[in-house]
């Protein structure tokens, strides 16, 4: 599972901060469970003609069909774009 947050707005169109939570892996103790979550930051520079190179899906007007969670996630990199290499 990936979840997205969109950091600082400030600066403009030309570049957008991503952080990214991955989930490492959960331990189950008894009646309750823990999840670990790794973070990483990516800053992301707008190309004129592929812009940040990303396609995001979900969110509170396309909620995810079986349990309507409202998460956004990156669907797609777009080959050749900004977020190449540095988001997988």
């Amino acid at each position: 599972m990936v979840l997205i947050g969109l950091h600082d707005r400030t600066r403009g169109i030309s570049e957008m901060s991503v952080s990214l939570a991955f989930c490492g892996s959960s331990l189950v103790a008894e009646m309750e469970e823990m999840t670990i979550w790794e973070q990483y930051t990516v800053t992301l520079n707008r190309d004129p003609r592929k812009g940040f190179g990303i396609a995001i899906s979900g969110g509170r007007d396309r909620p995810h069909s079986s349990d309507g969670d409202t998460s956004i996630v990156i669907s797609d990199v777009v080959p050749g774009g900004p977020a190449v290499g540095r988001l997988q």
